[in-house]
Order: C-alpha cells, then structure tokens, then sequence
C-alpha cells in the first residue's frame, strides 16, 4: 500500500484575476501507514495501530472501545504562518463497536487558534476560537445528540439530529437516510465512512456516510493566521471506538488584509477608560504599518502597534479615555504593500461616568482600638506599626 505523509505547497490561479496573480495553498495529507506524521503530536489515549497483518494499513485511534478515555490529535499550521480564509478537509472516520449498552461520547474536529498541547474535554465539542464540528453521541437529557452541530467561537451555528440509542428526547427534525426514507443513524459500526468538510466564500458544508448534513451553511468565520487543526474524542462509564483515517487538509491564504477582530463589539456600551483594539491579517502581501489609520467619530485617533508574524493588532487606549456618554463610528483603514486595501467601520458607546462621593466610614486604626460597631474574631488585633516593624539592622 502506497505510503502517504506530506506537505505540499503551490499557487493556484485566482479565477477572477489575471494570469499574473496567484493565491498560495498548502495540502497536508496522511495516511498513518509511517506512524505518527511529522508536524503533529498525540496526547491522552491517542496511538496509531496497524490492522491487518502485514502492518500495511495504520489508522489513527483516539479512543478505543474502553471506559474512560479521551485523546486528541494536533496538527500545527502548516501554511507558513499566513491568513487562512477557506479549507476543505477529507478524512475516514470511524465511530462505532461499543462494548456498552450505549455508545459514548463522541469526537470533534477543530480548526483555529487557542487549540492546546494536550487533549480537551468534553472532547466531543471540540477546542479552541474558530471552527469546531462536533459528533455527539450522548444524551444527556436534552435531546441534544446523536447528532452533528457546527461552532464558530463556542456559538452554536446548526445542528443536524439523528437516530440511535441513548436519545432521550425527540428531536424536531432528523437527517433522513434516502435509501429507507427513514432518520438516519449516526454510527458506522465496524466501517471507515467518508467525511468530506469544506469552508469556501463563507459557506460551510458537510458530507457523512454520504449523506449531505449542511449544504453552502452561512459562517460569519474570520480569517486566521496561524491556526492549527485538532481532532479528538473520549469516552466515560460507556464506550466507543473513535478512529480517523486518509487524512486530506488543504488551505487557502486570503489575498487581501482582513480585519480578524475588533473590540468594542458592534453595539457595545462600554466604560470611557475602555481600549479600542482591532486585529488586521495580511494577505498575500505584507501590510504597511504606515497606512494604518484609525478615527473615532472622524477624528484621526492615536494608535499602537504590535507585530506577530502577519497579523497586528492595533491599540488606541488614551490617557485621559473615551469621552463619556457618547456615541462613537470608529473607522480602521490600512493597505498592504501591493497597493490591497482594507476599511471598515462600526459603532459602539461609552457609559456615563459615576460619581463616587465623600466615604461615610474611615478605619485607620490609629487610636489602637477595635473600631466602634465593628468586631474581631481568630488572631485579628490592632497592633501599631512600629512595634512590627523589622529594624533595617536586622535584616
């Protein structure tokens, strides 16, 4: 069996553009056959083993169908540290062969930044600040699986329901198997299926066991520079096992800076001392700090700068504040070194400043006395201070 486990790296020709520009793609790509790839690690309960006698074919098992496991799989960016904007991924994945009464508790698939050097749980929700899928196999009293949801930022963006043990609740609507025109089950039992993910133009879709689950799904998903990818799964008092195989990933560098975030939120009301931070991405060219502006209700605003990698975060935090009680359009334009510019603008508010009167109540302790209406209990006294106090001598 041909023995898969590399990186590649190439321009792909943008269709609406010339013949001269190009966007950069990296294909990561393993097949487990040569153990562990290069670029990645394991944690938990995670191992590759070889399933047929030759040692031929290596599959990736997070968990296996034993209590009380959890396992994750890390993949590090392997797109140079650019701003990626889209990804399509293949896998094989098996999920099934419980030896409980009822199969427990799923895995994830996870693409963003924040994802750990070690194994996550609940493991079936996925980690870190961008993409999670999620293939939950316990209900725990809601309703809520089996089923297939999809999150951006820890938010829930559509779940797809299906049949099988442990549901507990019916759900409104399930993913219909059109060979029975009956709800589908999740679990693959002792077979690899296919599992087709892509993030193109801001549209999400999902195939399983050849089933389409979400179809051109509409993400609000920012642009990211050096964001890893994670799998993982666990199991508790029940099992199953969690095994993916022929791993295909590849990802697309944006061409143009993006804004990645900014902070007040859109609509906000936030304290006059708050700061206004904004992350700008690069693109395929680097950004010119230069042409980095920021005005606040059109006035230019001060701003620093820090660099990490090809992603700045921009910071306006004044000594004397915001002005308190007012509406506020803040503006950030910037441009690359290729001439790509980028303009955005949304609105936030301060708060009324507070005003904090004379105190009602002074404790000094300098009388050396327990304070009228006041009570100590334990070691707590008065003591003053010189008698405390360590000579310098003595030190």
């Amino acid at each position: 069996m041909k023995r898969i486990h590399h990186i590649l790296k190439h321009l792909a020709l943008a269709g609406l553009l010339t013949a001269t520009a190009a966007r950069a793609e990296w294909t990561f790509e393993t097949d487990f056959n040569d153990d562990i790839p290069i670029g990645t690690e394991v944690y938990g309960t995670t191992m590759v083993e070889w399933i047929d006698d030759d040692v031929e074919d290596g599959v990736l098992q997070l968990t296996l169908a034993e209590g009380s496991q959890n396992g994750s799989w890390i993949v590090d960016d392997f797109s140079e540290g650019q701003t990626i904007g889209e990804f399509e991924a293949d896998f094989r994945m098996l999920m099934g062969g419980n030896t409980s009464d009822d199969p427990a508790d799923g895995m994830s698939f996870s693409f963003g930044r924040n994802i750990p050097d070690n194994t996550f749980s609940p493991a079936e929700n996925g980690t870190g600040d961008g993409l999670r899928l999620s293939f939950d196999s316990w209900d725990s009293g809601g309703g809520e699986a089996p089923s297939i949801e999809i999150f951006t930022g820890g938010t829930s963006q559509a779940v797809a329901h299906f049949t099988g043990s442990r549901r507990l609740a019916e759900a409104d609507a399930y993913v219909i198997d059109p060979e029975t025109d009956e709800p589908a089950d999740m679990f693959t039992g002792d077979e690899f299926v296919d599992v087709k993910v892509s993030l193109k133009g801001g549209k999400f879709n999902l195939e399983y066991k050849g089933l389409k689950i979400f179809t051109d799904l509409e993400l609000d998903f920012k642009p990211v520079a050096g964001a890893r990818f994670a799998f993982g799964a666990r199991t508790g008092g029940a099992n199953n096992n969690h095994w993916i195989d022929d791993v295909v990933i590849t990802t697309f560098a944006i061409e143009k800076p993006v804004l990645s975030g900014f902070q007040p939120s859109e609509g906000a009301v936030v304290t006059p001392n708050s700061p206004v931070v904004m992350v700008i991405s690069a693109g395929s060219s680097p950004l010119d700090l230069d042409s980095v502006k920021l005005t606040l209700n059109g006035e230019a605003a001060a701003v620093q700068i820090t660099e990490d990698g090809v992603v700045l975060t921009v910071t306006h935090a004044s000594e004397d504040g915001l002005t308190p009680d007012t509406a506020y359009t803040a503006t950030i334009t910037a441009a690359d070194d290729a001439g790509a510019k980028l303009e955005f603008s949304w609105e936030f508010s301060t708060s009324e400043l507070v005003s904090i009167g004379e105190a009602d109540l002074v404790f000094d302790f300098d009388d050396g006395d327990i304070p009228e209406g006041t009570e100590v209990y334990g070691t707590a006294m008065v003591e003053f201070e010189a008698a405390w106090r360590i000579p310098a001598c003595c030190f």
